[in-house]
């Protein structure tokens, strides 16, 4: 057998490993989204006032404005899911989601270098004239140096994969980066890069990460100019019809808006408050990100050689994404780490040739994908006993202290005190009677409200919470923003658990 062919087959196992810890995590590991629960009550919404701009129901302490749900789509897919299947089917295709943005980030890592001829890929798309290349010797790119840097992308990206609109936005972002970066090997001449508006037009109407599909397909055709000018006007008519892509949502003058907010005005983005909002080199997870970040900067220079105009345009874009917000890690490794592989040499893994070093990947994935197997839930599992499996080592959700309330709780006003990681839980779980005080959807509360919350003094705060009549508060058993102001407010524990805290006002 060819060793190159036998060498690529063990790499992609290896690829096929990592995709299955991808998938794995959000069997074994993960539970549901905070976000998840508000995205599916807003589904609610939609399916009876139909796709449009809303007037919020779930929180009684909202802008009663009305707002845009500019994941309209991903929201109504969310909704589908469940309603189909429950919790099972919305892990089932979360690790779909997970497992497709792995490989599609390998492929995307295989694509050979500009000029550079390589295996399965025709010699018409290698440079025309070897003689001005700056590396004629073939490059095989579905080795170890795919496999390090899709481990890489799958280190940047993990953590931020859930059941929300964001993790279906990003699985067609791969694509659409696989497309773009394919069709720059082929000297622009593939043909399914056409595709990429097509696939635009749904990332638009699922989540607003479709701004970073059109910015990467500017940057693609701005490079074009300086390496390819005879295929400029072909990669510009495909920025317009991008651009014409990203602007076909019901939602756009909203989305704008809320995006703008963002950027501008909105105190929880601007703040450390919200885990994801945070800077990626937080945390030793961040030290270790930040000096990934180093190599790859170094790599990149030592062999500037195999990078053009475009890689370099990218390469900058996606630190730039990076440094914005730690949420943008995943889009910053489908962008950088296809560039990475491109700047490290050639790895040509000689262990992934051996039949025994492939058996035994092989063996690992077949173990792994039945671990995966006999440990998914089964249906005798109630949704609240898979919400808690991981607790109290993870936080957890306040299942029984919502059952309290529905149960004990005399609802007067139908409002409840709630702090900001449960507030569309419990929107969720207490159902269409019941109003919580806030809930992730940030851009829905003026700024000062969030200050007055989380921010200024107690005496502020407490101002806050005696501005509003409520029958009940749920708050974390532990560590709670809360308890101290609703405490000196003259509310007492009637009910707790380790997870939770239910109180309610003395009269």
């Amino acid at each position: 057998m060819d060793e190159s062919r036998s060498s690529s087959r063990g790499a992609w196992l290896l690829i096929g490993l990592i995709a299955l810890v991808a998938a794995g995590k959000v069997v074994l590991a993960d539970t549901m989204d905070p976000d998840a629960f508000w995205h599916l009550r807003v589904a609610d919404q939609m399916t009876r006032d139909g796709v449009g701009p809303l007037v919020d129901t779930l929180s009684f302490a909202s802008d009663k404005t009305p707002w845009t749900p500019y994941s309209w789509l991903a929201e109504l897919v969310m909704k589908w899911t469940w309603d189909a299947g429950g919790y099972r089917a919305t892990i089932l295709l979360t690790a779909l989601c997970s497992a497709t943005i792995v490989c599609m980030t390998a492929l995307t890592c295989r694509v050979p270098r500009v000029g550079t001829p390589s295996r399965g890929w025709p010699s018409t798309y290698s440079d025309p004239e070897p003689s001005t290349a700056r590396n004629t010797k073939p490059w095989h790119p579905a080795d170890l140096t795919t496999v390090l840097a899709t481990a890489i992308a799958a280190y940047f990206t993990l953590a931020f994969i859930s059941f929300r609109p964001v993790t279906f936005a990003l699985a067609l972002l791969s694509i659409v980066i696989y497309l773009l970066y394919r069709d720059r090997a082929m000297r622009h001449r593939s043909r399914a890069v056409w595709i990429v508006p097509a696939l635009v037009v749904l990332i638009t109407n699922l989540h607003i990460y479709s701004a970073f599909a059109l910015c990467l397909t500017m940057i693609v055709a701005i490079g074009s100019f300086s390496e390819e000018r005879p295929q400029f006007k072909r990669m510009f008519l495909l920025s317009v019809l991008t651009f014409l892509a990203a602007c076909s949502t019901p939602m756009l003058p909203g989305m704008i808006e809320t995006s703008m907010r963002y950027n501008a005005v909105d105190p929880m983005v601007a703040a450390t408050f919200i885990r994801e909002m945070r800077p990626f080199y937080e945390g030793v997870g961040g030290k270790v990100s930040l000096a990934i970040v180093g190599l790859i900067v170094l790599f990149a220079i030592r062999n500037r050689r195999h990078l053009r105009a475009s890689d370099w345009m990218l390469l900058i874009f996606g630190f730039v994404v990076l440094a914005r917000l730690g949420r943008f890690a995943p889009v910053f490794a489908l962008i950088v780490m296809p560039i990475f592989a491109r700047s490290l040499p050639p790895m040509k893994g000689t262990a992934l040739r051996k039949k025994p070093i492939q058996i035994a990947i092989a063996a690992v994935l077949v173990i792994g994908l039945i671990n995966i197997a006999t440990q998914f839930p089964r249906s005798s599992m109630t949704f609240d006993a898979w919400l808690n499996r991981h607790t109290p080592d993870v936080p957890g959700y306040p299942t029984a202290a919502a059952a309290f309330v529905l149960a004990y709780v005399h609802a007067e006003h139908h409002r409840i005190f709630n702090e900001f990681d449960w507030g569309g839980y419990l929107a969720w779980r207490l159902g269409a009677d019941w109003q919580v005080f806030l809930d992730g959807r940030t851009q829905l509360y003026p700024p000062d409200f969030w200050r007055r919350a989380f921010f200024q003094t107690k005496d502020d705060q407490r101002a806050l919470l005696s501005s509003y009549d409520a029958d009940a508060a749920i708050i974390p058993a532990k560590r709670s923003a809360f308890r101290d102001s609703l405490e000196s407010l003259g509310w007492a524990v009637a009910y707790e658990d380790p997870i939770a805290v239910v109180m309610i006002k003395n009269e």
